[in-house]
């Protein structure tokens, strides 16, 4: 259980105190009752990002967790914050992103002064196109025994009615050709770079030579806890086709077991309409494609991402991301770059 100082202020109301250490900039506040709370404790990164949320500049009153707190990206799920308007900060995070919650973050060309004056035009509009509230705009219209049917079968009805697939649809391409390797059998493979823009301490990159998936070799990647929580191993940058199909994929292992519930660290193929001109949490790409997240026994597994070059996109990286790196070690062998085959 967690050695974090909560202090019961109410029946149902959980406080974390102040830490100006860490850089609390105000106390965290978890509402739950008592049974709930003992499951939100079997995780202490729940509570590591409630704290991480209240060391966000600009934040007022308290960070809070609802009582379907349990552990997410950057804020928990169930997380609440509210910030000033003039010193505090806008973070797509704090809706989520992991599952599509129907964040988007949208940057425009518009200045503050030129949208006020359409304002409420462009909120009109966007209350029209966009679906909100329960049924709005839906394609699908069910009846209360089809509800009943898809809570009892699940998927399960989604097949039988033509609306999911068994197995997933091959790749748009089905024939690979070999773009670019690394067996991390020797000093090449640290010309890796670890991405956080966080203070992370020291590259974190080690070439294990006992370890490898089929022969000696194999990237280390000893996990950190820097002060938010995505980390990135980033390869050197390719040249990529634009509209051609790329697959990026990799073997992965944990050196202690990792459970399914806290599953971390996948493989992410990146899409750059030019070479970053720096490297730290700010660098965007045009597109990303994330494989799936490891859990295993301390056990090599493959993992892919795939994905379609941007018509705008000239330029490529593959990254090993870890979203809570202090989860364990991992170990990162036999990374391999393709490119979809002309028919």
């Amino acid at each position: 259980m967690t050695k974090i100082n909560i202090k019961k202020i109410s029946e149902f109301m959980y406080e974390i105190p102040i830490e100006k250490k860490e850089g609390m900039n105000v106390p965290g506040l978890i509402i739950a009752s008592e049974e709930l709370m003992k499951g939100i404790m079997e995780d202490e990164e729940v509570i590591e990002q409630v704290k991480n949320v209240a060391k966000l500049p600009g934040i007022i009153g308290k960070s809070i967790a609802m009582q379907d707190a349990h552990r997410g990206y950057g804020f928990c799920i169930g997380g609440v914050a509210a910030f000033d308007l003039d010193k505090g900060i806008i973070s797509p995070g704090g809706v989520g992103y992991d599952i599509g919650c129907g964040v988007r973050l949208l940057s425009t060309g518009l200045s503050k002064q030129n949208f006020l004056k359409k304002r409420e035009q462009v909120l009109s509009e966007i209350n029209k196109k966009v679906p909100s509230g329960l049924g709005k705009g839906g394609t699908i219209k069910l009846s209360d025994k089809e509800l009943n049917e898809i809570l009892e079968k699940g998927v399960k009805w989604a097949v039988e009615n033509n609306y999911a697939f068994v197995s997933i649809p091959s790749p748009t391409a089905t024939e690979w050709e070999k773009v670019e390797a690394f067996e991390f059998d020797s000093e090449s493979g640290l010309t890796w770079k670890k991405v956080d823009g966080f203070f992370g301490l020291g590259n974190n990159l080690i070439l294990d030579k006992e370890e490898g998936r089929q022969k000696e070799g194999a990237l280390k990647i000893i996990s950190v806890t820097p002060k938010l929580p995505v980390v990135r191993w980033v390869s050197p940058v390719f040249e990529v086709v634009p509209g051609k199909v790329y697959k990026a994929e990799a073997w992965i292992k944990s050196t202690v077991p990792v459970e399914q519930k806290r599953r971390d660290g996948f493989l992410r193929l990146d899409f750059y309409e030019k070479v970053p001109d720096v490297w730290n949490e700010a660098t965007q790409s045009n597109t990303t494609f994330l494989s799936s997240r490891y859990f295993g026994s301390r056990e090599w597994k493959i993992v892919n991402a795939l994905g379609e070059v941007p018509q705008e996109a000239k330029f490529a990286t593959i990254s090993f991301q870890a979203s809570s790196p202090s989860v364990s070690d991992f170990l990162l062998d036999d990374v391999t770059l393709y490119q979809g085959a002309d028919e």
